[in-house]
């Protein structure tokens, strides 16, 4: 399997995580940030978008619920999958366009599984996503 993955996260670590993960199934980080700011930034001035953004939701300055919502006005079609201690956006995250939630801590299975998933475009979801909170 190949992918490109742009990962959003403040904890240093969880980029590591990701990144020995993606290593063992071929998938490539072509990106990171610390903070939505920055992801937005970083995501402006990349050549090919990437496949998936993981998002976290806990950052500094604006949320990662805020942070996809400004990712997804600019490029409807991009695909944000949260990853996040915090049950309680859940709904809010997907309401506000992401793809899939899931729970830190993560099964690496269904970890690998939702990454998998949305690389090889397999989840049959319009991309164009309107509504906002």
């Amino acid at each position: 399997m190949t992918g490109n993955i742009f990962v959003v996260d403040d904890e240093l670590d969880f980029i590591d995580i990701y990144r020995r993960i993606f290593e063992t199934i071929g998938v490539k980080i072509v990106g990171h940030a610390r903070s939505g700011e920055e992801a937005l930034e970083k995501l402006a001035k990349l050549t090919k978008r990437p496949d998936l953004i993981i998002m976290d939701h806990h950052l500094p300055g604006i949320t990662g619920v805020d942070t996809t919502i400004r990712i997804l006005e600019i490029d409807p079609t991009a695909s944000v999958l949260f990853v996040s201690v915090d049950d309680q956006v859940k709904h809010l995250a997907l309401k506000n366009g992401a793809v899939d939630f899931i729970s830190k801590p993560f099964s690496l299975e269904k970890f690998i599984s939702s990454v998998t998933k949305y690389c090889e475009g397999s989840d049959g979801r319009v991309r164009s996503r309107k509504a906002r909170a």
